[in-house]
């Protein structure tokens, strides 16, 4: 957070900053963000513009942060007028389908394929990793909830599935979840996403012009595998 003067006046600059690049994407997608066009939008040259920002990928890596936290106060908002954790959890998964289907070129900048790549490092943190961790986490205290008010042992993992749970982020959910639970969460959070994916990607023109309700049917259809 900005402490003094000077600091506060170079974020406002930062924040004008992204919210150009973000009309940019608004209008054109991921593709159309430009610095240069930026700079000349705002009436900097071009070396005074990268003072604050030394690359593209550098713009795009904040602006991919800030959009995911954007996402994330708006699902932590549904969520938590739920008045259980189930009506919780279903509120966020909803939350997060409305902000896509409003905003499907910020959606395709943080969740499609990347401009750069910004989350293969497993040794430095970026700033789009923990704000897309952040968003993901909001999801974990309702699904918590809900596993450990489960009253039937939840099905055994095939071999090398809890093996291959090691990502970098991985030990925040084990803090949380047993083994099995992380799996199931990842499991419904792939489920979650490639809905939301498939939709605003247009994959599932051919078969309907109204995926609302399929949309529902898998989100009622992962709730109930999760309180069984």
């Amino acid at each position: 957070m900005a402490t003094n003067r000077r600091e506060r006046q170079r974020e406002a600059t930062k924040q004008e900053i992204r919210d150009a690049a973000r009309a940019q994407l608004t209008e054109g997608g991921p593709g159309a963000i430009s610095l240069r066009a930026i700079a000349r939008d705002m009436g900097l040259t071009a070396a005074a513009l990268y003072r604050y920002y030394d690359s593209l990928d550098a713009l795009v890596e904040d602006l991919c942060a800030d959009r995911y936290d954007a996402l994330t106060t708006e699902v932590l908002a549904a969520r938590d007028i739920g008045a259980t954790p189930l009506d919780q959890l279903r509120e966020a998964c909803r939350a997060y389908r409305r902000w896509a289907l409003r905003n499907p070129h910020e959606y395709a900048l943080i969740c499609g394929e990347p401009v750069i790549d910004t989350m293969h490092t497993h040794v430095e943190p970026t700033p789009k990793g923990d704000a897309a961790m952040r968003f993901t986490l909001a999801f974990l205290e309702p699904f918590t909830a809900i596993w450990h008010a489960r009253t039937t042992p939840p099905q055994p993992l095939v071999p090398g599935v809890a093996e291959a749970l090691s990502g970098p982020n991985v030990e925040a959910l084990r803090q949380a979840l047993p083994i099995e639970g992380v799996a199931f969460f990842l499991i419904g959070w792939t489920r979650l996403a490639g809905a939301i994916t498939m939709e605003i990607f247009g994959h599932l023109r051919w078969a309907t012009d109204d995926v609302e309700p399929l949309f529902e049917q898998n989100l009622e259809d992962m709730l109930r595998q999760l309180t069984m």
